[in-house]
């Protein structure tokens, strides 16, 4: 009897495993990029170093930005969030690649039951009756339709996803840290423009004065230069108040209170000026957001896969061994022991339609998330584009505006000379140091935005972070 029960669960196994080589969950392939999704990269190869082959402490030669760089890795509370929730699906991950195990519980107790005198076993019993039980429960479900491992892969994804996250927050950080301190950089340069420039202009207003009490000039050249001369004391005001706000927000990125952030001048940094590109799906290959949103996809194929798996019907076997007795003294011998071994199979016939139901919104979530892949794809091929072509127009201007700015400065100087001997007006001399002014703040601010541009070039093809 007992073997013809055995023969019955085999043949019940057998069945299942052969209705799932039938209906089996998918296996995941990786999503196609096509070219429709790469925007100009085939145009934008150069010569040089290879971005995709660099990390942060090479790419930034500055050292003390590579201090303020990597004191923010490690006190920077929004990272070290991030890393909590590796910590977190790291930990879920585990649990859901143990679903194959069985679950196996050990129970011990003690029954004590008095029986009523009118029951039947109470009327020839003496009423009181104690048991003794030490038993240990198995319950192993079988992964017949491919849900167990499913979900393994879907927590997986979950993990690999919240490294990615992680990668993309450190990159950011990294990349916001040095644009903060590039743009100190910068505003300390205008400072030191513009403090010259209130020199000249007091210069200038003191000889205008001379020249208005010799009769070379009047009291409107006078008012002129005195305008000009409070208007750049303005630009110098709000310049240290933007430096020491600027100090602040580095300071805030890094993570601790600074009362005094340590720099570099902006003409030491020393930035990459040529630079080697992979091919265009290698670019984004490394970047985080593109990999982060690839993962989404995944781990919503996986649910899609669970959600048709749950439809079909489930096969576990619970076995119950231990020892029982009514005296202590015979608990644990032989003729104590029991043993119970049962195989099951449990199907949904109707639950409102509720897994169909999660079936197609799985799968609408899926196709959502391949959507917004490809959608990511394509910005992140637009912004690289965006940003090398950027980069070039930076350079150009940089040397179009040294040239200005080496005219200009000839111009003022000889305008000077030139109002001295009496041959130039003072709104030519104001003039010309007006545009001087214009120029060397122009420049400053390219020079600083290209140096910001390079770290967004290095962001946007994924940071050197592999």
């Amino acid at each position: 009897m007992r073997r013809l029960k055995m023969y019955r669960l085999g043949v019940l196994i057998s069945l299942s495993v052969l209705l799932n080589s039938c209906i089996a969950t998918k296996r995941y392939t990786e999503p196609t990029i096509e070219n429709k999704y790469l925007f100009r990269l085939d145009r934008l190869n150069k010569k040089g170093e290879k971005l995709t082959d660099l990390d942060w402490q090479n790419f930034f030669k500055d050292k003390l930005l590579k201090e303020y760089i990597k004191e923010a890795l490690i006190n920077n509370q929004d990272n070290n969030i991030t890393l909590k929730n590796i910590e977190l699906f790291k930990a879920q991950f585990k649990r859901r690649r143990a679903g194959y195990l069985p679950t196996v519980d050990i129970n011990t107790d003690v029954q004590r039951q008095q029986q009523s005198k009118n029951t039947q076993f109470g009327s020839f019993a003496n009423g009181i009756m104690t048991q003794y039980t030490a038993s240990s429960n198995l319950t192993w479900e079988l992964d017949l339709w491919g849900k167990i491992t499913s979900q393994k892969l879907m927590a997986k994804a979950q993990f690999e996803k919240s490294i990615t996250a992680q990668k993309l927050l450190q990159t950011e950080l990294i990349a916001n840290v040095a644009n903060t301190y590039y743009s100190i950089l910068e505003a300390d340069k205008r400072k030191q423009i513009l403090a010259e420039t209130v020199q000249i202009r007091l210069e200038s207003f003191e000889t205008l004065k001379q020249l208005k009490t010799s009769g070379y000039s009047n009291a409107l050249a006078v008012s002129q230069a005195k305008a000009q001369l409070v208007q750049a004391r303005i630009l110098l005001n709000d310049t240290e108040n933007q430096i020491f706000t600027l100090e602040n927000a580095l300071s805030m990125l890094i993570g601790k209170p600074m009362n005094t952030i340590k720099r570099n001048s902006l003409e030491e940094q020393n930035i990459l000026t040529e630079f080697q590109l992979d091919l265009p799906l290698e670019i984004l290959s490394n970047r985080p957001d593109v990999k982060e949103a690839e993962l989404e996809f995944k781990s919503l194929f996986e649910n899609y896969n669970i959600a048709k798996a749950s439809i079909y019907p489930s096969v576990k076997l619970t076995a119950n061994i231990g020892f029982q007795s009514l005296e202590t003294s015979s608990w644990f011998k032989s003729n104590s022991f029991f043993n119970t071994l049962v195989g099951g199979i449990t199907a949904p016939i109707i639950n409102g339609r509720q897994l169909r139901t999660q079936k197609e919104v799985s799968k609408i979530q899926m196709e959502q998330s391949l959507l917004r892949f490809q959608k990511r794809v394509l910005e992140a091929s637009i912004e690289v584009s965006d940003v090398l072509n950027q980069y070039n127009t930076q350079r150009n201007n940089l040397k179009e505006l040294k040239t200005q700015k080496q005219l200009l400065d000839k111009s003022f100087s000889d305008s000077k000379e030139l109002l001295k001997a009496g041959l130039a007006n003072y709104l030519e001399v104001l003039n010309a140091q007006e545009n001087l002014l214009n120029t060397q703040l122009q420049y400053n601010q390219v020079l600083s935005q290209n140096m910001q541009t390079t770290t967004t070039i290095y962001r946007a093809v994924g940071g050197g972070i592999k």
